[in-house]
């Protein structure tokens, strides 16, 4: 425990985090405010996973799209401006939105002031990285506490990276991941949705 603690709880890591949060919150404040649902989850999914403002004629495709009832995602290859891991980000997205409006979950999505249970519970309806990421985005943008979080946590490549490296695993899916994270939190003393930022970054570190 001790080796973890000096891994986990030096000072690099701790103004790693903190910086990473407020760079969040200032990126999701101007995305949102560029879309066309500002202050909405809506919103930060609409710019996940690489929480930047996409253009509205993307944001129009993709919302006709949803409200057709279509089943996938609008073609985007003309537009020219999406990676790999971005089209794939937004078919977690949709699919997402669809399984949200089947359970009512509608009105969440569309409020700029969800209640911090709602936006936890939401959270099970999907083990996408860029749900998982959205959701942690609104939470930093809504100013709720870390340590209130206990939903599931962003099971995104760099988060399992550093925890193949450090335990040789990454205990195979956001469930399993997120339980994990949970209890090595407890014993850090840490929230999990630190500690998962923390992971974040020890990868990009």
């Amino acid at each position: 425990m001790k080796e973890l603690q000096s891994i986990f709880l030096r000072s690099a890591i701790s103004e790693a985090v903190d910086f990473t949060h407020r760079n969040i919150v200032a990126d999701s404040k101007t995305v949102s405010g560029q879309s066309p649902a500002p202050g909405t989850l809506l919103s930060l999914l609409l710019a996940s996973p690489a929480l930047k403002a996409y253009p509205k004629e993307w944001h129009d495709r993709f919302l006709n799209s949803f409200e057709r009832g279509e089943t996938e995602i609008p073609q985007v290859n003309d537009l020219g401006i999406f990676t790999i891991q971005e089209i794939n980000g937004f078919k977690g997205v949709y699919a997402f939105l669809q399984d949200a409006q089947h359970w009512n979950w509608w009105g969440v999505i569309t409020s700029t002031r969800p209640k911090r249970d709602d936006l936890c519970e939401m959270s099970t309806l999907s083990h996408s990285g860029a749900v998982q990421l959205a959701l942690k985005y609104h939470w930093l943008l809504s100013g709720y506490e870390l340590n209130h979080w206990y939903g599931l946590l962003p099971h995104t490549k760099p988060v399992k990276q550093t925890m193949k490296r450090l335990w040789g695993t990454d205990f195979g899916g956001t469930l399993n991941a997120t339980m994990f994270q949970q209890k090595l939190s407890a014993e850090l003393n840490v929230s999990p949705f630190w500690l998962n930022t923390a992971l974040w970054e020890m990868s990009r570190l």
